[in-house]
């Protein structure tokens, strides 16, 4: 751990794993989370939306052709391109299940986009109602009224921020606000230019740590393409307190809704393009810098699943031009596949790896005790 300690310029990547604690579902529990949340809302828009997403994913799973939320975007994905272009772009491990699927239907060519919207509305509202409590235990919880979970979330909010230096770096897969929250209490990030990308209004203020949401964030309304637009960011009056600027939402907003700014979310696919939100490649570009540049990196609870194809390609392009770096200090709960996925990695980008069986919270306990 001596390559992370503190002070020195790190680079966080973390996955579902280092949120899991907060509440928040790993990739193969995502389904059913998001079926829980759905189940207690009483939007009528919302509840017709989920509706028709569980009924697409419930007949995908009722082929028994593929499985998983990965495999089911995927096939959303390639619902709207030809022959040619699913070709060209899907892995050949899935090409001939993929098509079994799509002929099978073949009569519902128009359920490809809306249920892919639908997914994405239901991500965003079920991450927000959870990041509402993060929220509120790390902002306004009543010490009297607080058992172990809350006790253990607040604790290990503070234990990673105090783990996090100025001029570290998050490089995140995850959508929820765990990261922002914990490290907003401790002073330590901006929404002004805490994500990497210019707002829609500018704010003098200097975050001294930067968080790459690498899949977009449910806090995010991107402007897709607008002209001096930028990034809109929805809540901020409710996720952090005291802020003033009229510019923005100053009102909460129902969970789950977004502006209707364009897409803000990459969802779980094969055929992720993160490339056509222009956004979201300035973040990509500005975290393939940081990796490259980085004195230490530290992957926590990323398990470099096989449909993250475009980050195995640039994370282990950016290492390789990372001459610095001798070393990489993977921390997984345990996954044996994952920890052979990263060494691969690791060798191709001409680095060792350092290999820790921990979950997100007993690392930073172990960070915070040994220093």
């Amino acid at each position: 751990m001596a390559a992370a300690a503190k002070g020195m310029k790190t680079a966080y990547i973390l996955g579902a794993g280092a949120s899991n604690h907060a509440g928040f579902p790993l990739a193969s529990g995502l389904p059913t989370f998001l079926r829980r949340e759905w189940g207690k809302t009483a939007n009528l828009t919302l509840r017709k939306d989920g509706g028709f997403f569980f009924d697409c994913y419930d007949s995908f799973e009722d082929l028994r052709i593929l499985s998983g939320v990965e495999s089911f975007g995927t096939v959303l994905d390639a619902m709207a391109m030809d022959a040619e272009a699913r070709a060209a772009r899907i892995p050949p491990q899935l090409r001939c299940d993929l098509e079994q699927v799509l002929d099978r239907w073949s009569g519902r060519p128009s359920s490809g986009h809306r249920a892919a919207t639908a997914c994405a509305t239901l991500i965003t509202h079920a991450f927000k109602l959870q990041s509402d409590f993060v929220r509120d235990q790390l902002f306004h919880s009543n010490d009297s009224a607080s058992g172990p979970r809350e006790e253990a979330l607040s604790r290990v909010a503070g234990q990673w921020a105090d783990s996090v230096a100025s001029g570290d770096c998050i490089v995140t897969f995850n959508w929820d606000l765990f990261n922002e929250l914990a490290l907003w209490r401790a002073e330590k990030w901006h929404y002004s230019d805490g994500y990497g990308i210019r707002l829609h209004a500018e704010i003098p203020r200097t975050a001294p740590v930067k968080i790459f949401k690498l899949h977009g964030s449910i806090n995010w309304a991107l402007a897709n393409g607008i002209v001096n637009r930028g990034l809109w960011l929805d809540d901020l009056a409710f996720y952090f307190d005291g802020i003033a600027d009229q510019d923005y939402h100053t009102q909460r907003r129902p969970p789950g809704v977004t502006s209707a700014r364009g897409p803000s979310l990459v969802t779980p696919s094969y055929l992720k393009n993160t490339t056509a939100i222009r956004e979201l490649d300035q973040v990509w570009s500005k975290a393939r810098s940081a990796l490259a540049s980085a004195r230490a990196v530290v992957v926590i609870g990323y398990s470099l699943p096989e449909a993250d194809q475009n980050a195995v390609e640039m994370i282990t392009s950016a290492l390789a031009e990372n001459d610095a770096l001798q070393e990489i200090t993977v921390v997984l709960k345990s996954d044996r596949q994952a920890f052979a996925r990263w060494k691969k990695l690791a060798e191709r980008a001409g680095k060792r790896t350092l290999c820790l069986s921990e979950t997100f919270e007993s690392y930073v306990d172990h960070r915070v005790s040994s220093s």
